[in-house]
């Protein structure tokens, strides 16, 4: 059995290396950020019995035998007009009225068209 403590296996290095380890049965990650983009990023099935302790898991689908201890587990959608730095690192542009849209504020300016004005979240999904 292995443990890997405070490994960064995050969007960029997935991208560029693929799988730059292979776990076996019983590895445990410690501190370990798997953070990737977009939701839904599974870790393959072939993956099995693995253990994650106090790791970044956003947007990441463990296998289903994996063990999850005190890590964060969510899968979030990304808005690009409140982080369009995210565009640079592979998220597709929102378009202004996207599904990230929780509120909009509409002013008229003398005669001419309304102003629309968005406020935007991420969302869990």
């Amino acid at each position: 059995m292995a443990i890997f403590k405070r490994k960064n296996f995050s969007r960029d290095i997935i991208a560029a290396l693929g799988w730059p380890i292979d776990p076996k049965p019983g590895d445990v990650f410690e501190d370990c950020n798997f953070s990737q983009l977009t939701p839904g990023f599974k870790i393959p099935d072939t993956f099995t019995g693995l253990t994650f302790r106090r790791c970044n898991l956003v947007n990441v689908l463990p296998p289903g035998d994996a063990i999850i201890q005190e890590s964060l587990v969510v899968q979030i959608s990304r808005c690009t007009n409140l982080r369009p730095d995210l565009i640079d690192k592979g998220l597709t542009p929102c378009e202004e009225n996207c599904e990230h849209v929780v509120d909009v504020d509409e002013i008229q300016v003398d005669d001419g068209d309304p102003i629309f004005i968005y406020q935007y979240e991420d969302k869990r999904v």
